[in-house]
């Protein structure tokens, strides 16, 4: 019977992904490109690191593991979430490169998550526990990177507003953006503060 649920909540999410997939058609490449990807003339590649590392330390603390690398940064984030006689773990693994030439900092950003599920059941008298395979990869839609750049935007001078999450779910209920924006919002492991105003 364990087997049977896990093998039909497969099923559903693969048919909820199918569905999505069939709503949103794949992107052209320049249309990835212009998604992941921004220039920012007059900022150096130092200051779009910084602003980037700001925004993650925003959006989740100490839950994010940063290292600088020669060409950015990446950000690492493990979460757990509960749901009756369900344990989700996942990660969120982020990447920034940025490259600086002519008085221009260019950057491109990547976001992979990927999660398994843990289901508890009884079997007669005994407890047991049953975990699926990690499944994930790039995340896709374009509300994660429309919020992303709107942030790293406003903390670069170059944005007046700080997009909120609330902001960013009301431009997929428009539809003006669509996917999942977890990794920046998701309520039950992440806070959602703007930063303090300077002093």
């Amino acid at each position: 019977m364990k087997r049977h649920r896990t093998a039909a909540t497969a099923l559903l999410i693969a048919a909820l992904l199918a569905g999505c997939a069939t709503e949103h058609p794949p992107m052209s490449e320049a249309d990835w490109n212009s998604m992941v990807s921004r220039e920012y003339p007059g900022k150096s590649a130092k200051q779009v690191v910084d602003a980037a590392e700001q925004l993650w330390r925003l959006s989740g603390g100490k839950r994010f593991m940063i290292e600088h690398s020669e060409s950015g940064l990446t950000a690492t984030r493990h979460w757990q979430n509960y749901e009756p006689m369900v344990l989700i773990t996942g990660v969120d693994d982020w990447t920034l490169d940025v490259t600086e030439a002519d008085g221009t900092t260019r950057a491109k950003v990547s976001i992979r998550t990927s999660q398994r599920h843990t289901t508890a059941s009884l079997l007669g008298m005994t407890p047991a526990t049953h975990t699926g395979p990690r499944v994930g990869g790039e995340v896709q839609g374009t509300s994660i990177y429309d919020l992303f750049w709107a942030r790293m935007d406003y903390l670069l001078g170059v944005r007046s507003d700080w997009m909120s999450c609330g902001d960013s779910d009301s431009r997929v209920s428009a539809d003006v953006t669509w996917g999942q924006n977890d990794a920046l919002c998701n309520g039950l492991n992440l806070p959602d503060e703007p930063p303090k105003p300077a002093k």
